[in-house]
């Protein structure tokens, strides 16, 4: 007890009274992301992949409703953005576990790559005013099916490029004022301003362009290579599956 006793004076006597508590680790870092190795580059790249996905969500419906019939174009609008949205959500779990064991960068200029080359067919679509709309609805799903690599690779990608201090601010910039931004306000709004001004053509370029860029600027940007948290592929899915499940 007295050993006990002892102690706490001891502890007690290394305490200056009045004194501030300790700072933190991070108190004295930066919290600015823009400061990291490879922010930039990422921030830039996912400005770029969102304002060119936004210009599709235009393009697209726009598309679609010169070439189908008024009774018909909901249902085929509707299909479109389906094809486009339902492999996200099937394949989004094998996204992540393929996310978790591939570098993010390789990740993302492939399906990026795959993005353009889409666009670039949309164009010949446009360009050459093809009537039938049945190659859209494959198309779409492609794009789908890259999107639900993409977004994890994306995502997974920052705290790789952040400190922790400065990892908040990385998600706001990045992801709230940077993809999400410029995928629900400023694609959407340059899309409409270009197809009406130049046509379809010119947005579906534009949005390839965009895309290249992009894919461009991921595949410069070197976070090492993954290390899979151990496991197959298949067993991470599995696991996701029982999460879901509950």
């Amino acid at each position: 007890a007295a050993l006990t006793r002892e102690r706490c004076r001891c502890s007690d006597a290394s305490v200056t009274p009045g004194a501030p508590p300790a700072a933190p680790p991070d108190a004295g870092a930066s919290r600015n992301p823009f400061r990291a190795p490879g922010f930039s580059r990422w921030w830039l790249a996912s400005l770029f992949a969102g304002t060119g996905a936004g210009i599709n969500s235009v393009a697209l419906p726009l598309f679609l409703r010169d070439r189908v019939a008024d009774e018909a174009r909901a249902l085929a609008i509707a299909g479109a953005l389906v094809a486009t949205t339902l492999p996200g959500v099937v394949l989004s779990l094998v996204g992540g576990a393929v996310a978790d064991r591939v570098e993010r960068r390789l990740i993302l200029a492939t399906t990026y790559s795959i993005a353009v080359a889409i666009s670039l067919v949309y164009v010949a679509l446009a360009g050459l005013d093809v009537r039938s709309v049945w190659p859209i609805y494959p198309l779409a799903m492609l794009v789908g099916s890259a999107g639900a690599f993409t977004n994890p690779a994306r995502s997974s990608m920052l705290p790789l490029l952040v400190t922790r201090a400065q990892l908040q601010n990385g998600v706001i910039l990045g992801t709230t004022l940077g993809f999400v931004a410029s995928l629900q306000l400023i694609g959407p709004m340059l899309g409409g301003v270009i197809a009406d001004a130049r046509g379809l053509v010119a947005a579906f370029a534009t949005e390839s362009v965009l895309l290249a860029i992009a894919a461009l600027l991921f595949s410069r940007i070197r976070t090492g290579e993954a290390k899979a948290s151990g496991g197959s592929i298949r067993g991470a899915l599995h696991d996701g599956l029982a999460y879901v499940r509950g």
